[in-house]
């Protein structure tokens, strides 16, 4: 993880990282996004999915992460499907 970045932009590159390496899984992910703050963020995790957590600013950290999951899943969800019908 870039240390350069600020914890909430940390979080939000973490927790696209952790999106992809659930595999966009909906019903790992949705307790995540629909998490109210960190500690509910943090019990939703998959802790083996996750790389190393920043302790300083954790609370900018889980906010970023929550955004970077939530973005995961609109980008997946707007891509169209190779296999889909075209116009």
């Amino acid at each position: 993880m870039d240390k350069g970045l600020a914890p909430v932009e940390q979080g939000r590159v973490a927790g696209r990282e952790y999106a992809s390496r659930a595999g966009g899984d909906h019903a790992k992910l949705r307790p995540i996004v629909r998490s109210r703050n960190a500690e509910e963020t943090r019990a939703a995790v998959d802790g083996d999915l996750l790389e190393q957590v920043p302790g300083a600013q954790e609370v900018a950290f889980w906010s970023g992460f929550v955004h970077g999951v939530r973005e995961f899943l609109v980008d997946e969800a707007a891509t169209p499907f190779e296999d889909s019908p075209g116009p």
